[in-house]
């Protein structure tokens, strides 16, 4: 039988916070992404020009995010860090969006502006993770970049 390591576990609890942040993201459900963000939560959503947000804030910003996108998907490339109270995690992500239609007017200025209505577009990014001593999420600074003619996936995915 394996024994298991204080770091293994929290590995597999990184993982598991990870996924459950990826899939509340996802869900286009404001409020059980809230559920996961701690109440003193503050954001830089850097590729969208986001800065400083507080609880309140992020959740206008993401509730637009959401009304300019048909639909959202999250890709975890890798996860390294801890959800220890105190510490933080970096994810590496490839976000792919749908666009419903017209971009919100606060976010028009950081989307692509060759994608029409309808279109796919994708980002590729980290996001940097400062957990509370609820296991919620305290702090969150995205930094990422629309992905460029030619990017391939499987080539990014051979760094991990």
């Amino acid at each position: 039988m394996a024994s298991s390591t204080k770091t293994d576990q929290q590995d597999e609890q990184l993982q598991v916070k990870v996924l459950e942040f990826a899939e509340a993201f996802m869900s286009y459900d404001v409020d059980r992404l809230m559920g996961i963000l701690s109440g003193d939560y503050r954001a830089n959503d850097n590729p969208l020009g986001a800065l400083n947000l507080d609880r309140e804030a992020f959740r206008a910003h993401i509730s637009d995010l959401y009304a300019a996108t048909e639909t959202l998907t999250v890709e975890p490339l890798s996860v390294q860090g801890s959800c220890a109270p105190g510490s933080f995690a970096v994810l590496e992500w490839v976000l792919t969006f749908k666009l419903e239609g017209k971009v919100p007017t606060a976010l028009a200025p950081h989307f692509p502006p060759d994608v029409p209505a309808g279109g796919e577009a994708k980002w590729v990014g980290v996001s940097l993770l400062w957990w509370n001593e609820e296991g919620k999420i305290k702090i969150q600074k995205d930094h990422g970049r629309y992905v460029w003619e030619g990017f391939d996936m499987e080539e990014a995915k051979k760094v991990n």
